[in-house]
């Protein structure tokens, strides 16, 4: 009924909070490049300005996606361009080795032959002087920007270094992984030997250095781990069917973003890692960005499509400040049967509809009553307390030629098995158009379960005739 509001049943677990926060926003702009966009990052200040590669192209556009800055003279595709935390650099890494260091505005300042295979990963480290890259020749080096010198070489990993994460908090830390299944802690002090060993047991695509803590992706899983506790893991989540590509943190580090070839960007909560959202793409996803403040955030797909999201705002409408009410107001317009339910006189309620109902044109009256008496728990009250015998006819009558309707079965089959309910406790004989109704009705509920069956069998049958088809 409209007077009446269905009360809350429990209140909203913190997931769904999360979950209507990402439901928020909504596609924004699409970019289509050339070439797999593998890599997309917000520049560190500016919310509004995305940087990403595609193929042999690394790009900077606006909130628009129209590009103010363009690097293409590249031989060779590029891989991971990165922001320096000042926003005044940036690192790429080429296909046949190099590393490459540009300026926003004034194109390449260094190109570095710095491995002997492709560079998959690099970054800047925390004290903006240094640059790591990791190379499909398993090893990891560090480099000055000043003199473009190799300064150290990490060299314990057996098989492709795919991802190199330097640490927020201290320029001499980092995490580093590979296809041999490993993630490896390292302290550039002492470049001999890894401080920490992580076995992931699946080829490592992504690795993100969180603090005291680290995330690898791989295989079809999200692993947390926990530095401090010597490498321990905290937390596997296997949301993804294949393949996860990418992981990074919101700007505020209250949520993490994860991409994969499964179509689809999954994201938790933090705090207790646990999933809340997912939004799914047309194509395989590689990576993913959040701007700062988390107004936007883009996925780059496997196609060469770039996609943005913004969060939409939503506006408050102004309402005029509510009156007092009165203990003896009264609603207007209310109708009889509101007017029973008001006073909690729930057998005339069901009677006034009943009658009212006659003709057959009030049946979604008739409905909303039987589910307010359901709601309330009073049902089977306000049947066995009804002072016309022959409105139980009117009721059985009801039912028998509504139940077929979907909308309106399951009410219906509650109050079927209330009536059921009440005419075996009672120790009057009953009527025989009592029986008859029930008779009729028992038969109506076989003929529909007799249905159900028959659809269920077609559909089985059609299902392998479709399979047989598409073989």
């Amino acid at each position: 009924m409209s007077s009446f509001k269905t009360a809350e049943l429990c209140p909203k677990q913190k997931t769904e909070i999360v979950s209507e926060y990402w439901d928020n926003y909504r596609q924004l702009n699409v970019r289509k490049e050339t070439g797999a966009a593998n890599w997309v990052e917000y520049h560190p200040e500016q919310e509004d300005v995305l940087l990403f590669t595609c193929g042999s192209r690394v790009s900077i556009v606006d909130s628009n996606m129209e590009p103010t800055k363009t690097f293409s003279r590249f031989k060779e595709d590029v891989y991971s361009a990165r922001w320096r935390s000042d926003g005044s650099l940036i690192t790429c890494g080429g296909q046949q080795g190099k590393l490459h260091v540009l300026h926003p505005q004034h194109g390449e300042l260094r190109r570095i032959k710095a491995h002997k295979q492709a560079i998959r990963s690099c970054g800047f480290t925390k004290d903006n002087h240094r640059i790591i890259s990791g190379s499909d020749d398993n090893e990891v080096k560090i480099w000055d920007i000043a003199t473009g010198e190799c300064v150290q070489t990490f060299r314990s990993h057996s098989d492709h270094v795919r991802s190199v994460s330097p640490s927020s908090t201290n320029s001499q830390h980092f995490v580093s992984s590979s296809y041999d299944h490993t993630i490896k802690l390292w302290d550039c002090r002492h470049p001999d030997t890894e401080v920490l060993t992580m076995q992931h047991n699946t080829p490592v695509e992504c690795v993100l250095f969180a603090n005291e803590l680290c995330i690898s992706a791989g295989g079809n899983s999200v692993k947390i781990w926990d530095l401090l506790a010597g490498g321990r893991l905290l937390k596997e989540l296997r949301d993804h069917h294949k393949t996860p590509t990418c992981v990074k943190f919101s700007s505020g580090r209250s949520y993490m973003l994860t991409t994969g070839l499964d179509k689809r960007i999954l994201i938790y909560d933090w705090n207790g890692f646990e999933y809340a959202h997912s939004f799914k793409t047309s194509a395989p996803a590689l990576s993913v960005a959040v701007s700062k403040g988390d107004k936007r955030f883009s996925v780059g797909l496997e196609d060469g499509l770039i996609t943005t999201f913004e969060k939409k705002e939503k506006l408050e409408k102004w309402r005029e400040p509510k009156e007092e009410i009165e203990e003896d107001w009264k609603p207007k317009n209310m109708s009889k049967a509101d007017k029973h339910l008001r006073h909690f006189e729930h057998s005339k309620a069901l009677d006034f509809v009943l009658k009212k109902n006659q003709g057959g044109m009030k049946v979604d009256q008739v409905i909303s009553v039987l589910q307010e008496l359901i709601r309330r728990d009073v049902l089977h009250a306000a049947i066995a307390s009804r002072s016309e015998k022959s409105s139980l006819e009117h009721l059985l009558k009801f039912v028998l030629y509504n139940i077929g309707v979907q909308r309106y079965t399951a009410p219906l089959i509650e109050v079927a098995n209330v009536i059921l309910d009440i005419e075996l406790q009672t120790e009057e004989v009953p009527q025989p158009e009592v029986v008859d109704l029930l008779n009729r009705l028992r038969r109506a509920v076989k003929s529909e379960i007799e249905m159900c069956d028959k659809i269920a069998q077609m559909r089985g049958a059609l299902e392998i005739i479709m399979n047989c088809n598409s073989a």
